[in-house]
Order: C-alpha cells, then structure tokens, then sequence
C-alpha cells in the first residue's frame, strides 16, 4: 500500500474549516507526512473591474497577502505541532491543479464554513 506522506488541506480558513486543520494535524501526526494548506482567492472581478494596471495588480497582491497571513494563523492554531507544514494562497479552482503537481497523497477539507465535518479523499 502506497504510504501517506503529504495531507492537503484546501480551506477558507474560517472557524468551520478548523476541523479540517484538526483532522489534517492528527493524521499528520500519525503517518509522520507533511501538511500543505491552501486557500483560494478569487480576483477576477478585478479584472473587469480596474482599468488601471498598476493599480490592479497592487490589489490582487494585497488580497494575496491578507489570505496568506489568514491562512498563516489558521496553520499556527491548528496545525502547530506538525513538523513541516507550507502555505499556499492561488487564485482561482486550484485544489485539483495543486493536487497534481505537489504529488499529494490525501485531501482534508472543510465544510466551507457549513456545519458539515471535515472530508479527506485520495488524490
């Protein structure tokens, strides 16, 4: 059986998603893997929105970076104790592109803020 060795954890990075940071840190623990935490912004509307270049592109990064430091903490609170943990903020439907190219070997995922507990599924 092909062994576990990084968890995938695609979140919004709300109070309902910390299951799934939950989840991701105990079965991280448990299978020694690394945990990749990504979250999705969506800045399309900038591109119709903004005529001006510049200014475009300094509001996509600033979204970029409050997500990055949103997703920063959610990993700091829910995923403290594992040893290797990487942030990832990408624009758009990413989690299936991610999942390709990073070899991941299990998704955890939250309820995007719904009630329902936290899903993993292999990739």
């Amino acid at each position: 059986m092909k062994s576990i060795q990084r968890i995938l954890v695609a979140t919004d990075c709300s109070n309902g998603a910390g299951a799934a940071g939950d989840v991701a840190a105990r079965l991280a623990r448990d299978l020694g893997a690394a945990v990749d935490i990504l979250t999705v912004v969506d800045t399309s509307a900038l591109e119709k929105a903004y005529g001006d270049v510049t200014f475009r592109t300094q509001r996509i990064a600033e979204i970029r970076a409050i997500a990055q430091e949103r997703a920063i903490r959610f990993a700091k609170r829910h995923l403290a104790d594992v040893a290797q943990v990487t942030v990832y903020v990408r624009d758009g439907n990413a989690s299936s592109r991610y999942c390709r190219r990073r070899a991941t070997s299990t998704v955890t995922s939250s309820s995007w803020g719904r009630t329902a507990g936290p899903a993993w599924r292999t990739c």
